[in-house]
C-alpha cells in the first residue's frame, strides 16, 4: 500500500517525490520528533513558571481587591486558585505566535538554501530542462524541502487545541486560523523561491538575508499598533488578524498579552478588524496580492534566468494592485472628520481637533509616500533590462529603421510601453504616473487649506526623486562592463541611504536643514518645513538630472544598436561577447 502511493506520488509530482525520498528517513524523523518534544518542554516549563506562587496578588489570581487588582485566594487545602481559562489562553496566544513566526521563518531558510545548494551543483539546471511544468517543480520544492518542519510542526498541534479548548477556543475557529497560517506559508514561501532563484549573486548569503530580513519583519508586525494609517500594511504579514478573533473577548481583554492592536483596522472605510469573516477575507486579500505577483515573477524567472522578473505590461498591475492596498489603509483619517466635535474658535483660526485630523493626514500621506519608495526601489530591480537585451533591441529597431520618422516615433513609445527589451524608463514613469494619480485624487479629496498644497508638492518630489532612481540606474545597467549590475546596485543605494546617513551624523533634521532634505529620498519629510522657492528649486534641479541622464540613455542606446561594422568605421571599440551577458 505504502509502495503504492508512493508511486502515485512519484507520478503527480515527481520533484516532491524526489525530495520526500531524500528527506524522510528515520534518522531525519527521529531528530524532528526529538526537537519538537524538546521545544514544547521547553515552553510549558516557561508558561508553567507564570503561575502564582506565594504572592499576595498576580494576573492569574481569581480574586478582584478594592482596587481592581487580581487577589491570590486559596483553597481548603491551602492551594492557590488559578484562573485556568486565561493562564491558557496565554499559552495558547504565546504558541500562536512561535508558530506564526517560525514556520516561515524556518521555511523560509530551508527554502532559498535548498536553491543555492541546487545552483551550486548545478542541479537546478538540469530541472529546467526536465519536460516537468515550472509551477510542478516548484511547489514540489515548496511541499517538499520542509517536510520535516512540518513534521516537527505536527507534532507541537496536539499541545496547541489543548490550550485552545482550555481556553474555551472551539475547534472550528482555530481551524480558520490554521488555514490563515497555511496561507502565510504558501505567501512567503514562494517570495522564498524568488529570492533563491534571483538573489544566486549573493553567494549563499540569500539564505540568511531572506530568513532575517522576514523575521524583522514579523516581530515588527506583531508588536505594532493598529493606527489606521499605510504602517498597517505591517499587519497583514501576519495571521495575527484571524488569531484575535477567534479568542473568547471576556478572557482576551484581561490577557497582558492584548493591546487593543487590531480590531479598529480599517480597509477603505470597511472594518475588516470588526470580525472573523472580515479578518480572514482581509488576511487572504493580502497574502493573496504577494503569491499571486510572486509566482507571476517565479513562472517567467525559472525557465530564463536572463530576463526582468515582470514584464511592463505585469508591472502595470502590479503597481494599480499594490496602490490600492496602500490607499484603502491611508484613507481611513478621512472618517475622522465627521466625528470631530464642534469647536467654537475665533474667525481665521483651526480648531485643535481639525489640526489634529491634518496633521494625521500628511503622516498617513509620508507613510504612503515611504511604502512607495520601497515598492519602486524594488519594481526598478524587477523591471530594468540590462545590455545584451537592450542591445539586442536597439540593433533590430535600427536594421528596421526609416525615413517615416513620425511612424516609427509612434512605434517607439510602442516599443517602450511594451517591449520587454526596451529601456524601461518609459514604463517606471508611467508607473509612477498610475501612484501618482491615485494618491493625487486622494489628496485632493483633502480640506482646501495649506496642507493640501503641501501634500502635492512632496508627492510631486517624491516621484520626481525615484524617477532620478530609475533612469540613472538604466544608464548604468548599459554601461560595458561585467560588474554592471554591482554599480547600478550600488549607486543607486548610495544616492538613497548616504545623504540621510550623512545628516543624522551631523544632527541635520527636516526642521533645521529642509533645502537639504529635500534632494534626499524622502523628501516629503521637510516638505512642511521648506520654502516655496527651496520646493521649486529641488524640483527643477531633479528634472535637470533626469533631462541629463536621459540624453546619456539615448546616446549609450543609440550607440550600441549600431551595427558592427559602422561601429568599425567609426573608430568605436565592439562589444565583447564576454560583457554582454547578464550579471
Amino acid at each position: 500500500m505504502l509502495q503504492v502511493g508512493l508511486d502515485r506520488l512519484g507520478d503527480w509530482n515527481p520533484q516532491l517525490f524526489r525530495e520526500i525520498k531524500g528527506r524522510l528517513t528515520i534518522r531525519n524523523l527521529l531528530l524532528a520528533i526529538v526537537i519538537s518534544v524538546g521545544v514544547q518542554l521547553v515552553f510549558l516549563l516557561y508558561v508553567w513558571g507564570q503561575l502564582p506562587t506565594l504572592t499576595s496578588s498576580h494576573q492569574y489570581c481569581t480574586g478582584v481587591g478594592s482596587d481592581h487588582a487580581r487577589r491570590c485566594l486559596t483553597n481548603t487545602l491551602g492551594h492557590i486558585l488559578v484562573d485556568w481559562p486565561l493562564w491558557s489562553l496565554d499559552a495558547f496566544i504565546t504558541l500562536s505566535m512561535i508558530g506564526m513566526v517560525m514556520l516561515p521563518v524556518v521555511g523560509t531558510y530551508l527554502l532559498v538554501s535548498d536553491l543555492d545548494r541546487e545552483e551550486r551543483r548545478g542541479t537546478l539546471n538540469f530541472l529546467r530542462l526536465t519536460p516537468q511544468s515550472a509551477g510542478g517543480l516548484l511547489v514540489g520544492k515548496m511541499l517538499g524541502v520542509p517536510i520535516l518542519l512540518y513534521w516537527a510542526t505536527l507534532l507541537a498541534v496536539p499541545l496547541h487545541l489543548w490550550l485552545g479548548n482550555a481556553a474555551g477556543i472551539s475547534l472550528t475557529a482555530m481551524m480558520v486560523f490554521y488555514g490563515a497560517v497555511l496561507a502565510s506559508c504558501v505567501c512567503f514561501y514562494s517570495v522564498a523561491l524568488l529570492i533563491g532563484l534571483t538573489g544566486t549573486w549573493l553567494g549563499g548569503f540569500q539564505a540568511w538575508l531572506g530568513s532575517g530580513g522576514l523575521l524583522f519583519l514579523l516581530v515588527c508586525a506583531l508588536s505594532q499598533r493598529v493606527n489606521n494609517s499605510p504602517g498597517d500594511l505591517l499587519r497583514g504579514l501576519t495571521p495575527g488578524l484571524v488569531l484575535e478573533q477567534i479568542m473568547p473577548m471576556e478572557l482576551l481583554e484581561k490577557s497582558l498579552l492584548y493591546q487593543e492592536r487590531l480590531q479598529h483596522l480599517q480597509w477603505f472605510h470597511l472594518p475588516v478588524g470588526s470580525s472573523l469573516f472580515a479578518a480572514l477575507g482581509f488576511t487572504l486579500l493580502n497574502y493573496g496580492f504577494y503569491s499571486f505577483w510572486a509566482w507571476q515573477a517565479l513562472g517567467r524567472r525559472f525557465r530564463n534566468a536572463n530576463i526582468p522578473l515582470f514584464s511592463k505590461q505585469q508591472s502595470y498591475g502590479l503597481t494599480l494592485c499594490f496602490e490600492t492596498l496602500v490607499l484603502g489603509l491611508a484613507v481611513q483619517t478621512q472618517k475622522s472628520l465627521e466625528q470631530m466635535p464642534n469647536e467654537i474658535v475665533p474667525a481665521g483660526q483651526e480648531s485643535a481637533s481639525f489640526q489634529h485630523f491634518l496633521h494625521l493626514l500628511s503622516q498617513n500621506l509620508d507613510f504612503a509616500l515611504l511604502l512607495n519608495l520601497v515598492f519602486f526601489l524594488g519594481l526598478i530591480a524587477a523591471l530594468l533590462p540590462h545590455r545584451q537585451a537592450v542591445q539586442d533591441w536597439a540593433r533590430y529597431r535600427h536594421e528596421r529603421a526609416t525615413s517615416r520618422k513620425h511612424f516609427w516615433s509612434r512605434a517607439l513609445i510602442a516599443d517602450l510601453l511594451w517591449n520587454e527589451k526596451s529601456p524601461a524608463v518609459l514604463a517606471i514613469a508611467t508607473n509612477l504616473g498610475i501612484a501618482s494619480i491615485m494618491l493625487l485624487l486622494w489628496v485632493l479629496s483633502w480640506p482646501p487649506v495649506a496642507t493640501r498644497e503641501r501634500a502635492i508638492a512632496g508627492l510631486v518630489l517624491g516621484f520626481s526623486v525615484l524617477a532620478v532612481y530609475a533612469v540613472l540606474a538604466q544608464v548604468l545597467l548599459l554601461l560595458p562592463s561585467p560588474k554592471r549590475g554591482f554599480w547600478a546596485f550600488g549607486s543607486v543605494s548610495a544616492a538613497v541611504v548616504l545623504p540621510i546617513l550623512v545628516f543624522a551624523i551631523l544632527s541635520l533634521g527636516p526642521d533645521k536643514a529642509a533645502g537639504l532634505w529635500l534632494f534626499s529620498a524622502v523628501p516629503f519629510a521637510a516638505i512642511r518645513e521648506a520654502a516655496s522657492h527651496e520646493i521649486v528649486l529641488s524640483w527643477l534641479g531633479q528634472l535637470s538630472i533626469v533631462s541629463l541622464l536621459s540624453l546619456n540613455l539615448t546616446r549609450q542606446v543609440r550607440q550600441i544598436g549600431e551595427s558592427a561594422s559602422k561601429a568599425l568605421l567609426s573608430d568605436r571599440p565592439l562589444d565583447r561577447p564576454h560583457l554582454s551577458g547578464r550579471t
